[in-house]
């Protein structure tokens, strides 16, 4: 993320300090100029993935959660194709995903997915990593 990065360094700070319009103003603007910079090949770019994470994260905290679960499944897509469905950042989007839909008292669907990142983060790193105990908590 050559060009954005300090759009997106001052966009994590607002939305870090809850100001989630500019935030979002700020993520949006970084996703296009990845997107224009990558052009058609903007859906192998795990940078495109983790700016929609990031967005989605900021409707989440705004409670607009069917357009964050709409980013969280675009940036699933991007992550599983370029990194395939065993990577971490899939175990932490499952695991955002299972937060919204806990937020929306979805409970099962939630249990789910929290299992399925438990399941990749102790493929990935061992069952002995922070990673997993954290899982392991959110899948209880």
């Amino acid at each position: 993320m050559c060009g954005p990065t300090s759009r997106f360094d001052k966009a994590a700070a607002h939305e870090y300090a809850g100001k989630y319009d500019e935030a979002l103003e700020l993520y949006k603007q970084s996703l296009a100029a990845e997107i224009k910079d990558h052009g058609h090949g903007y859906h192998d770019n795990p940078d495109v993935s983790t700016l929609q994470n990031n967005i989605a994260r900021v409707f989440q905290k705004q409670g607009k959660y069917e357009a964050a679960l709409a980013l969280y499944t675009k940036s699933l897509d991007i992550s599983i194709k370029v990194q395939g469905p065993q990577h971490p950042s899939v175990a932490a989007t499952y695991n955002n995903m299972a937060v919204v839909y806990e937020l929306q008292g979805k409970f099962d669907r939630a249990l789910a997915l929290h299992i399925q990142s438990l399941e990749i983060d102790i493929e990935s790193h061992g069952p002995e990593h922070a990673s997993v105990a954290l899982h392991s908590c959110s899948a209880a």
